[in-house]
């Protein structure tokens, strides 16, 4: 039984049935993280989805006395055509992992406003001022993926921007409110400004209504 400002934690996996004795308000925590199974099936579907449909060949020396044999040159061919596919230390699992982290439950897809924001329209609105708000449903992460890129996962998608824009890629990943009224419009870097947009024809991110 639990008093006021007490919390019973539950690990992963463990069955549970809860009685309210009185009244109550009951908040249940999910904590999002997959299994060796969910990343290994995700993964190889990924690398499936991606791979040319190359045939498997027969050796350039075939030895024909023994039809039934699968000799180590024919194993040697398959294992190739496996070993050609992108592993987890290429650039590809690391675009592919930071969208899968990303990804959404169906129930929490995000619809895009109607209609979109134009350039001419949404430049206008830059110069009031404004706050921008994360929606509540948006899953960000973001990575410096090389010395000149860096990529900002948004929703299960990979969006690569040039690396001079990482200070603003991390912003947007990392917090709830960006306040584009603090920095002159004239110092909008035209890509930072983009990908706002896109952000915001997205409904990633919300013109704040609340004043603030």
């Amino acid at each position: 039984i639990l008093e006021p400002g007490d919390v019973l934690y539950l690990p992963p996996g463990v069955a549970h049935w809860g009685t309210a004795e009185g009244d109550c308000m009951t908040y249940s925590l999910g904590f999002r993280a997959p299994g060796q199974l969910d990343l290994a099936a995700d993964w190889f579907q990924h690398l499936v989805s991606m791979a040319a449909d190359r045939r498997l060949a027969d050796p350039d020396e075939l030895d024909c006395s023994s039809l039934a044999e699968l000799s180590p040159a024919v194993s040697g061919n398959a294992a190739d055509l496996i070993d050609g596919l992108p592993g987890t230390q290429s650039r590809e699992f690391r675009l592919w992992l930071g969208a899968y982290l990303t990804e959404p439950k169906e129930q929490f897809r995000i619809e895009p406003p109607k209609p979109n924001w134009q350039d001419d329209t949404f430049e206008q609105w830059l110069r009031g001022g404004p706050v921008l708000v994360r929606h509540p449903f948006a899953r960000l992460a973001w990575e410096r993926l090389s010395d000149r890129e860096v990529v900002l996962y948004c929703q299960g998608e990979a969006m690569i921007r040039p690396l001079a824009l990482q200070p603003a890629v991390k912003q947007i990943a990392e917090s709830r409110r960006i306040d584009i009224g603090s920095m002159s419009p004239d110092r909008v870097d035209p890509a930072y400004r983009s990908l706002l947009l896109e952000l915001v024809n997205r409904g990633i991110l919300e013109p704040d209504t609340a004043g603030g």
